[in-house]
């Protein structure tokens, strides 16, 4: 769905009982909702937890964050993991 179509479905759905404002409101929070999303970082590689299954990096405000992880716990980035890192190792 388009921005501007999902905006005027959000305004009929509110048609009546929403000021100009919470228009504006709802708006703003789509756009920065969807710049949100884009906004996605790869952490730098620290290495493996192969007890746990997981490889471990490092966010970029410096957290260390696990490939569980969707989200930084500390900036809330998303966290985008790819499969560029180095293989695992065999044990």
């Amino acid at each position: 769905m388009e921005n501007q179509k999902a905006i005027d479905v959000i305004k009929r759905m509110f048609k009546g009982d929403s000021t100009a404002e919470q228009l504006e409101a709802l708006e703003l929070a789509y756009i920065a909702l969807s710049n949100y999303e884009s906004d996605v970082f790869e952490p730098e590689y620290l290495g493996e937890n192969r007890a746990i299954g997981c490889r471990i990096g490092r966010c970029k405000c410096g957290n260390i964050v696990r490939s569980y992880h969707n989200f930084c716990n500390d900036c809330g980035i998303k966290l985008e993991w790819g499969n560029v890192w180095p293989e695992s190792i065999e044990v």
